[in-house]
């Protein structure tokens, strides 16, 4: 069973307030774009080739991610094609380097029980900076 976790990231409201707002250890989600009527995913596209926003494909491999909980609100995305999000020049990417993320609430208005997953210690570099709407 996939779960979707919204990264400007959207599921419905009433699956978001059901669920705990925090992912789930070895559970697979998509990364959904709240924004746009949440039919964008994020994808894997190849070793260390930047993450893309594609159309949302339930059945595509590259758009499922694995959470890993690394330590107390760490956490490791791997996608089905077993590569990692990581940040490197200024992009995130996915290959073989392991970093892990935290979530953050959304500090804007517009994306109520939003998320974005941002990089330790950065609060201006994270994956979408619009909000991620959770689905855990």
């Amino acid at each position: 069973m996939t779960i979707v976790l919204l990264a400007l990231f959207v599921f419905t409201a009433t699956i978001v307030k059901a669920q705990s707002s925090k992912p789930e250890n070895g559970k697979t989600y998509h990364l959904v774009f709240q924004r746009y009527h949440a039919d964008l995913a994020i994808q894997d596209m190849g070793d260390d080739a930047i993450l893309t926003a594609q159309g949302l494909v339930w059945t595509e491999t590259s758009q499922k991610w694995t959470v890993t909980v690394e330590a107390e609100g760490e956490y490791v995305f791997t996608s089905g094609n077993g590569r990692t999000i990581y940040f490197a020049d200024g992009r995130f990417k996915a290959g073989t380097t392991k970093e892990s993320f935290v979530l953050r609430e959304y500090p804007g208005n517009g994306y109520p029980n939003s998320l974005v997953i941002g990089r330790k210690g950065s609060t201006n570099q994270s994956i979408n900076p619009a909000g991620l709407k959770h689905c855990f």
